[in-house]
């Protein structure tokens, strides 16, 4: 079996005519789930909403009082236990072993001090996973995997990562080259020259139309530029929408072009304004502007004639 591993690759990458099942092209999880699967070490994957619910009740038992993030918890409980948990599992991949000592930041210090429950309580994470795969990979070695091609600089993968790469055969790194001509060439070039610490320098002042840059003022005029520039130059070609991608598609059907299909729920539909202000009854203390709005609101849980006597009673 050969590998392509990268970094970001677990997410869809389309087609690929080099895809095939015994030359996987994977990422962090990917690979680390075909590990598993071929040591023998599969087993149902725990929820990130259950792995933040069971770090919360830990932060909370743990908690002093006079904790770096005592504060947070009272006020955020979830979102708190969501981004400590993401620095416990960072410093886990980073070869963290749950320790701290008094020469250690206090928060540390406090984590290290939850982390003697997580051992036991908390489901396993990427860290523990990889612990196990590294075990197993040590005693009976790499299966049925022949080689593995890095599409990123093995550095700059968790150390955890670095030592599972060491005890498989084969690795090498093969940076993706160019595939464009002309000046799209040496855009990519330069990209890549970028990507491995060099300097990029500068491109050259005329161009051969393989790259346009196009800047404005307005989002509307750069609308009404391409549904134009697409409706006088029919060729295939791919939208990016990072926002505004339904607005896009307006410009784009009314000069006769085909839309994108773009899609953003409306904010002005009453029944998402009435869940939003819903959550905002759950902050201690409350808006009393935001109650009020919630009880007019002509969408609510209970009936309207029991919301105006609610909300007549918190105007007065």
């Amino acid at each position: 079996m050969h590998i392509t591993f990268g970094l970001f690759l677990d997410a869809r990458q389309g087609p690929s005519p080099t895809n095939f099942f015994n030359s996987p092209i994977v990422g962090r999880l990917g690979f680390l789930s075909l590990l598993e699967t071929y040591l023998g070490l599969s087993a149902p994957e725990a929820s990130a909403a259950r792995r933040v619910t069971i770090y919360s009740g830990l932060l909370r038992a743990n908690d002093n009082g006079s904790r770096f993030y005592s504060e947070s918890l009272k006020v955020d409980s979830i979102g708190t236990a969501a981004r400590l948990l993401a620095w416990r599992d960072e410093w886990r991949l980073g070869g963290w072993d749950g320790c701290a000592n008094p020469e250690h930041p206090p928060r540390i210090q406090d984590l290290a001090a939850v982390e003697n429950a997580a051992l036991a309580a908390l489901p396993p994470g990427e860290a523990e996973r990889l612990h196990l795969v590294i075990y197993t990979l040590s005693a009976s070695g790499p299966g049925p995997i022949k080689s593995v091609h890095l599409v990123d600089p093995p550095e700059d993968f968790p150390r955890l990562w670095q030592q599972v790469l060491d005890y498989l055969p084969e690795v090498e790194v093969r940076l993706p080259e160019p595939q464009g001509a002309g000046q799209l060439r040496e855009v990519q070039e330069h990209a890549l020259t970028v990507l491995n610490g060099g300097s990029a320098g500068s491109l050259a002042v005329q161009t051969d139309g393989s790259v346009l840059l196009v800047h404005t003022l307005a989002a509307t005029t750069a609308e009404h530029w391409l549904s134009m520039q697409h409706a006088h130059m029919p060729e295939d070609r791919m939208i990016l929408a990072e926002e505004a991608g339904d607005s896009l598609d307006v410009s784009l059907s009314v000069t006769g072009n085909v839309n994108c299909g773009f899609e953003r729920p409306s904010q002005l539909r009453p029944a998402l304004q009435a869940l939003s202000l819903a959550l905002e009854l759950c902050w201690d203390p409350v808006d009393m502007n935001r109650l009020l709005d919630f009880l007019t609101h002509p969408v609510g849980p209970f009936s309207r004639a029991a919301r105006s006597k609610l909300a007549r009673a918190v105007a007065n």
